[in-house]
């Protein structure tokens, strides 16, 4: 948070509520485990974060290759 307040107040706000968002939108256990690897490496951009929340998913929720196979009408 420290490192956040450094880059001024306004920056901070904007900052805070990407990061409500995300924690509204996602699950839970991948926003934790994206929180705690992106501290250990000090990064603090929320898109960043974002993308690391998403990757942790992408497997869970976006089964495509799973789907391909059980669809019949799909031309591979």
């Amino acid at each position: 948070m420290a490192a956040l307040k450094k880059r001024g107040h306004r920056y901070l706000t904007v900052v805070l509520r990407q990061l409500l968002r995300i924690v509204r939108e996602y699950p839970r256990q991948p926003v934790l485990s994206a929180v705690a690897e992106a501290a250990r490496y000090g990064l603090y951009d929320p898109d960043r974060l974002e993308r690391m929340v998403l990757a942790r998913i992408a497997r869970e929720y976006f089964l495509l290759e799973e789907w391909k196979k059980g669809n019949p009408d799909e031309d591979e």
